[in-house]
């Protein structure tokens, strides 16, 4: 069963079928980006299941987080981070990405490791929308952590045809792939407004340049998702793609601020699952996969998925 709007898979397609779209796409980029009031009712039909967890401790998570060398890395919506040893007592460590200066929110961060490097892909979500590479190490004995920008990765795409507003990536290292997360927009009145989600599909880059700059003609793929609402930190794991989405319980009645995981398929793209994470009332923040365990943060809590 579909779940999706639409898949084009065709290059050539995409960029006739949208060619039209171009100058509504160029008119709405100057109205700014509102979310449309939404439910999850679209996925009603999706088999789903209330999450069941194990606690492990308690850090402070304001956005993304990932495990890297036994440690638990929060990530705040500003380039700062706090490791927190995963198997041992010891105290955190606080550290700043190389990509700080540039303010970013890090709604996403995926660790891909080569050999006995670390690389972490850590998204922008706002302003230039781009996506930052950095080398990070971690000194054991000094118990230090440095990290080192070594690429930036964004797109030159009309909006009509890669969406609009904030933008997540997400790293496929396996199948050298890279995905960008980015919404769906109509018009309503004189307002511009979220009414779904896409995923576009590119060949993940070569960490050997310094600046990536994608275009329509570098699309694999293309999807379009009933909403989501507002995602947080996204990962892919054996085939599929892993996406946190809620806010914090809200007096906001016209809004769902439900915390869910939603679980797509990356073969057909489909929404195949979604966890149900009511019970918990803060912000689904990280995921991430750790020696066959799968780990969630919120920003108060983190959590083994049973």
């Amino acid at each position: 069963m579909t779940q999706h709007f639409e898949i084009i898979s065709d290059r050539k397609s995409l960029r006739a079928g949208y060619l039209h779209k171009v100058l509504a796409g160029i008119f709405s980029m100057f109205i700014p980006l509102t979310f449309q009031a939404q439910t999850y009712s679209a996925f009603a039909h999706v088999p789903q299941e209330q999450a069941r967890m194990t606690h492990v401790f308690d850090p402070i998570c304001k956005q993304a987080s990932f495990i890297c060398e036994k440690h638990l890395i929060c990530l705040s919506n500003d380039g700062h981070a706090i490791a927190y040893p995963l198997f041992s007592t010891a105290d955190s460590v606080t550290f700043d990405l190389d990509c700080v200066k540039y303010t970013p929110h890090c709604n996403v961060a995926n660790l891909v490791k080569k050999g006995k490097k670390n690389y972490l892909y850590t998204s922008e979500w706002n302003n230039q929308r781009r996506f930052f590479v950095e080398d990070i190490a971690y000194d054991k004995k000094q118990d230090k952590w440095t990290s080192r920008l070594i690429q930036t990765i964004s797109m030159d795409i009309p909006d009509s045809i890669a969406g609009a507003g904030f933008t997540d990536w997400i790293v496929d290292a396996k199948n050298n792939k890279l995905y960008a997360h980015t919404y769906l927009e109509g018009i309503e009145g004189n307002d511009r407004v979220a009414t779904g989600v896409i995923l576009l599909v590119f060949n993940l880059p070569s960490r050997q340049e310094k600046q990536v700059v994608l275009h329509s003609a570098d699309i694999l793929r293309r999807a379009a998702y009933p909403m989501f609402y507002v995602t947080q930190d996204k990962e892919i794991h054996n085939g599929k793609m892993y996406i946190m989405a809620g806010l914090r319980t809200s007096k906001k009645k016209n809004w769902d601020f439900s915390r869910k995981m939603f679980v797509i398929n990356l073969k057909n793209l489909e929404v195949e699952k979604i966890y149900d994470f009511a019970f918990y009332f803060d912000e689904p923040e990280g995921i991430d996969f750790y020696k066959g365990k799968t780990y969630i943060t919120f920003r108060r809590g983190t959590y083994i998925l049973k």
